[in-house]
């Protein structure tokens, strides 16, 4: 889906009140409690509360290790885009879109084969604008965050 140019590792998570539940993310290791998220934890986002996702792609993360799993103490900086969510078959029109997003500095995340993560840069061109627009228009469940 995306090509990486520098290493990466994982790391699993815990899930806020939910006693047990993990989630293993791909992160860029900064420090020994300090990394970037290569993905977005979907389980630490709870789309029905959380106005935005607590933690997202290209997010810093300060994060306390623990036994089995580390935790998520802060972020550290947010990475400047807009995240939007919906549901979309793959196409020809998707594709384009998100090859152009990843040109502009942004990242796309496909998830169940039909949950697309689009996000955007602050910084995006109007042709990156004007695309997403029309995309989100034939979406039925759009959520931009």
């Amino acid at each position: 889906m995306r090509e990486r140019a520098v290493p990466e590792d994982v790391i699993t998570l815990a899930v806020p009140d939910v006693p047990g539940m993990t989630e293993t993310v791909r992160i860029t290791r900064l420090d020994a409690r300090t990394m970037r998220l290569e993905e977005t934890p979907l389980f630490l986002w709870n789309a029905e509360v959380d106005e935005e996702p607590s933690v997202r792609w290209g997010d810093v993360v300060e994060v306390e290790p623990g036994e089995r799993e580390d935790r998520v103490v802060r972020v550290l900086r947010r990475m400047p885009v807009t995240t939007y969510t919906m549901t979309v078959a793959p196409n020809a029109v998707i594709d384009a879109l998100c090859a152009r997003l990843v040109s502009e500095g942004g990242m796309w995340e496909r998830v169940f084969g039909s949950l697309l993560i689009l996000h955007v840069p602050d910084t995006c061109s109007d042709e990156v604008e004007t695309a997403l627009t029309e995309v989100l228009a034939t979406s039925s469940d759009e959520e931009s965050r």
